[in-house]
Order: C-alpha cells, then structure tokens, then sequence
C-alpha cells in the first residue's frame, strides 16, 4: 500500500519497492566454439531482467556483465581454451539487484582447431592454381597463403567458406608455396598453418616474357613524408628531427632511381627543434641526408626572382613545387627536362612537379610527374585537379614517352560522389578517362577483385597506404583482400611492365609494426621496365 507524503503544497506519492526474487536455478554454460559460451537458465516467475556476469577468475575479479530479459545468453569474442565462470542474478529494468547471484557455473571454451589435411593442387594453369583441402567442421571459414618462396616472404592471402578454391593472378611458369589454416568469420586464426605444397604454374600460351635483366629494371617510388611543421596529436608520431633518419632508412632499402615526395616544406627548418631557423629546407636537408648520387629535379623553394624566400616575393617562375618535388639517383638516371604546375585549389598550394628522365642502362627517356592533391572531400574538386593534372602531362609529354603520374592524390577508392555512389575522383579520370593504368587494380568499392592490375609480385598490399601513425595495422588488412585502401598512388602508361610493387612497412611474421613509422603515409615502390 503507498503512502502520501505531505511537503507543504506539494505531495508525492513513494512507489512500493520491487520484490525480491528467487535466485535463477538449472545454470547451464555449453561450448559454443573457440570463442562462444551458450548460457541458459530456468526462468524466474516475474523476472524484468537478468545479469549474467563472467569473468577467467572463480573470484569473479575483473568480471564482464551482460543484460538480458530471456533466460539465455550466448557470450561471444571470448578467448580460446580459455575457462570462464558464469552466473546469473535477476534484477529491475533498471539494473537494481532482485536476488542474489546463482552458484558459479565453470566452462572453457574450445582450444582450436588442427591444421587443415590434404592441402593439394587440384589443377593448375598458366596465371591460377586450383587447390583442395580436408574439412574441419561444417560451417567454417579457410585462409589460404601463398609466396613465390618457401619462406612465404611477402606472402599473399585468400579466404575460401569451402574446402577448395582459386588462387588467381599468378605468373606463368613459377613455383608457388600454399598453405592453409582455420579462421574465424572475423578472421581471427583458429589452426595453425597447414604444411606447405609447392606447385609450379604452367607456361603461357604462346611467348612467355622472360625475366627482365636487373641492368634494364627501373625502381620508382611516391612517399609523403609528413611536413616538419604539421604534427598533430598523435601519441605515435614523431617531430621531423626524431623520424628523418627513419624516411632516410626507408628510401635507402628500395634502391629507388627516381622518387616522388610530397609535404617535403621548403620554409626553413629551425636549427634545432624549438630553435631559430636556419638556411635549409625540409626537401634540401632529404636530399642532404640521402647522399651520393641523389639530386633534386628542381632545387628552388619558391617561384620569386629570390627563390631561396618568399618575403617581398617579385614573382618569377622558378619551376618551384612547394612540398612536392622530385629526387632522382644521378647515377642511374640523367635529367632531361623539368616544371611544376599550380593546381586549382582554395588556397592555390597545391602543386604537380614533372621530369623527364633517361635511364643510363637502356638509354630510354620517360616522364614522370608526381603531385598533392586538396586534402578534403569536395569530389568535383579533386575531379578538377586530376584533370588539370592528366592534361599537364599530355602538354608535357607530347612525344608520348613511358609515363608515371604518382602522388598523395587524397582520394580512394571508398570516395564517395555527390550521387552518392563510391567513385574514386582521381581514378575516374586517370584512369577512366586518360587511360592510364593502375597497376594493382584497386578501382571504386573494389574488396577481393583486381580488375586491370598488372603487376607480377605483390608485397604488403593489404595494407593501406596511409597509416595514421597508428601503432598496428588492422589483422583484417591480411588475409580478407589484396589491396588496401590506398590515397598514395604510382599510375603508369600501358606498355610499362611492372615486375613488383611494395607498400613499404616494416612487419613481423605477424603483420604487426616493427617500431614507429616515418610518416604518416607509407613509401610506394614500383619495379618496373619500359617498353
């Protein structure tokens, strides 16, 4: 019966408290899997709601709850072979207690899975191997690995929901190791690798291209290397002074020959950090730390009669590119001819840079351009630079030379048009529009296919091409898709063979980062021959 409470002119009525109620009985924790606990109970007469709390420790320290109004529960993201104590209480819909806990219930889940048998080739061809495999379970999902090496360096990654499949995309007349291992839908590992099988894909009809000798490979790159005076608040990042020798390390391993760079400041750099400047850009003290033969295409900081400064600017066009400039290794290639190209943005800083370059081996010329597009999310404009771009190199480019456009072009494959639609702007018209190729094959909304791609060894391509900082790459970057999202490109003309290409990251066997990055972006390097 409630009461009436008198407070001045105004009243309350105080509402009976909830009952209290029996404590659930019949608790029942069944294995639903490496990582799932099926939970159930008898149900209590009138019961609003239920707390199933878990936890690894019979104390029940640190454990987890779970809210429920049916009498059973299954508890998933759980680690395997673990075991976990589980018990019930009823409470209000409010979270207030009703009854004390049920008696602790203990259950581990499952440990995993063994190696999957049988791995065999079921055929296989010039460009795919069609494999096969022993089932595990009904239900389950398979990750297939592959590398041209026993070792499965750069290995590669598929997942199948059969016990069989394709591996595409592969070079003719060349020894394949495969393995596979059992995965959650999530693609969490639940088996180790199965041992692996070598097989040898056949010779392509007709000619078969024979490798390309080392003297006539021509190695190219793109890398924005984070301007020395725009950190943000990332707790992985570090000032320009603590990663340059890093970015140093990162160019030097790809022994490229020509290299497109991007945020590469040309304001001068303070002496030391937190300290007056100095006459030496960011772009100079790159190519100062590189050494040897590197020389930059265009050496000028701004377009003024005074380029080393812009301050009481009397304009002159100095080919300067701001950020974006060329490096090239002097004794692998020489210089032709160079130029720079303002883009149209809101604040008119962004920048195409162009070569021509000849390549000592072979004595072949080509052109090779590099660019940083707006960084924002305005689609028509990024259609209006792009295009700006592709006709600047047409310009050129008039003897139609092998061509690279590279660049941070700050649009991908997930960018989305004012339809609506996933349209990458940049590939609308460099590649859609100019005919240019990308040699990875990663066009709008693309996941598992990569329609157009012509490269012949892939490393790292999972990962996306901007990294963020970020301590870990995601897991599911391996093993769900071959190429990742990428802003940072190396577009080349048709005829150009590309022998392998790089997404430049030092990983572990687990794919996890190996110390901090150099840049918020990776370096992208493409090995290459011209027609």
């Amino acid at each position: 019966m409630s009461s009436v409470l008198a407070l001045g002119a105004v009243t309350a009525t105080a509402l009976p408290a909830q009952a209290a109620t029996a404590t659930p009985s019949g608790l029942k924790v069944a294995v639903g899997g490496l990582s799932t606990l099926d939970v159930s109970w008898k149900a209590v007469a009138g019961a609003p709601r239920y707390r199933v709390a878990y936890s690894t420790k019979s104390s029940m320290s640190g454990a987890a709850y779970k809210r429920v109004t049916a009498n059973k529960l299954g508890l998933t993201g759980l680690k395997p072979g673990q075991a976990y104590y589980v018990k019930v209480r009823v409470i209000t819909a409010d979270g207030d207690n009703l009854s004390p806990y049920s008696t602790a219930v203990k259950a581990t889940t499952q440990k995993g899975y063994s190696a999957p048998a049988g791995l065999a080739r079921s055929s296989a061809g010039s460009t795919s191997v069609a494999l096969r495999w022993g089932s595990r379970g009904s239900g389950l999902t398979y990750r297939v690995q592959w590398a041209d090496n026993a070792a499965m360096s750069g290995a590669s990654y598929k997942r199948f929901k059969a016990t069989s499949g394709t591996i595409s995309g592969l070079a003719p007349k060349t020894a394949y190791w495969f393995k596979v291992r059992v995965i959650s839908s999530e693609g969490e590992n639940w088996s180790p690798y199965s041992g692996a099988v070598k097989v040898t894909t056949a010779a392509a009809a007709g000619s078969t291209p024979k490798p390309a000798p080392t003297s006539a490979q021509l190695r190219v790159g793109s890398f924005n290397i984070k301007c020395f005076n725009c950190e943000g608040d990332h707790p992985n990042e570090r000032s320009w002074w603590d990663r340059r020798a890093d970015v140093v390390r990162d160019i030097r391993s790809q022994k490229l020959d020509v290299l497109g760079v991007q945020e590469a400041s040309q304001a001068w750099l303070p002496k030391a950090e937190g300290g007056k400047g100095q006459d030496l850009s960011q772009f100079e003290d790159l190519r100062n730390r590189l050494g040897g033969d590197w020389r930059l295409a265009n050496k000028n900081r701004n377009n003024c009669v005074k380029a080393k400064t812009p301050t009481k600017c009397a304009y002159k066009d100095q080919g300067a590119s701001k950020g974006t400039k060329i490096l090239y290794d002097s004794g692998a290639v020489t210089l032709v001819s160079q130029g720079s190209k303002l883009l149209p943005s809101p604040e008119d800083d962004r920048y195409m840079a162009w070569a021509i370059f000849t390549q000592r081996s072979t004595g072949k010329k080509f052109f090779f351009a590099t660019a940083h597009l707006e960084p924002d999310k305005d689609w028509n404009l990024h259609v209006s630079e792009a295009t700006t771009l592709a006709k600047e190199v047409a310009k050129r480019n008039p003897k139609k030379l092998p061509t690279f456009i590279t660049g941070d072009m700050n649009a991908h494959k997930n960018s989305v048009n004012p339809s609506g639609v996933k349209d990458n702007p940049v590939y609308r018209v460099v590649v859609g529009k100019y005919g240019y190729v990308d040699p990875l094959g990663n066009p709008s909304g693309s996941t598992t296919d990569t329609p157009g791609a012509t490269v012949e060894r892939r490393i790292n391509t999972p990962l996306s091409s901007f990294n963020d900082f970020m301590p870990q790459p995601s897991p599911n970057y391996f093993g769900r898709r071959p190429n990742g999202t990428y802003i940072d490109y190396i577009f080349t003309s048709k005829k150009i063979r590309v022998l392998e290409w790089e997404n430049v990251a030092r990983l572990n066997a687990a794919h996890a980062y190996v110390g901090k990055q150099a840049s918020d972006h990776n370096l992208q390097r493409a090995t290459v021959t011209l027609p």
